[in-house]
């Protein structure tokens, strides 16, 4: 039920909520948009698996060859450009979150298995200006679904610590 309290103190406080989301493939907004009335503060939200997708939607090619997809500075990358690309207007956080669940990944190098990177960016005026937080995690699940879930279970309560 975080979510639930995530929407309502969003939504009273007149923020707006955007992810770009990398392992967890949406969960974070899927969890936002069960609650009756997200739609006040999730406007959009952005699913960039691949490196491509990352780069697409302004995450540095640069950045992710020297740190790897898989790094605090990605995170943070993800969590600005989430704020970037959205079409809300004014006071929004951006969250990022990028990482490796249950294996490691052929493609990118640094990827271990459960390792997980999450950037908080707190932008009042909406503009990419703000603050922003970083967080390391690590998953004990095994299983992907379940790992996400644990990511959740991190992830909002530091959203209400830091943004809120």
């Amino acid at each position: 039920m975080k979510n639930h309290k995530l929407v309502e103190l969003l939504s009273v406080q007149g923020w707006h909520i955007v992810t770009m989301e990398s392992c967890t493939g949406g969960a974070l907004a899927n969890a936002i948009t069960n609650v009756p009335g997200s739609s006040a503060v999730l406007m959009d939200s952005f699913v960039t698996y691949s490196n491509e997708a990352k780069i697409k939607r302004g995450v540095s090619a640069e950045l992710i060859d020297k740190f790897t997809v898989y790094s605090l500075e990605v995170a943070e990358a993800m969590a600005r450009q989430a704020v970037s690309n959205s079409v809300a207007v004014g006071r929004t956080i951006g969250v990022g979150i990028t990482g490796s669940l249950t294996r490691e990944d052929p493609n990118n190098p640094n990827s271990v298995p459960g390792k997980v990177y999450i950037g908080i960016h707190v932008s009042a005026r909406g503009d990419g200006y703000g603050s922003t937080y970083l967080y390391e995690m690590n998953v004990e699940s095994t299983d992907r679904e379940q790992g996400k879930q644990e990511i959740l279970e991190e992830i909002i309560p530091l959203i209400l610590k830091y943004a809120l």
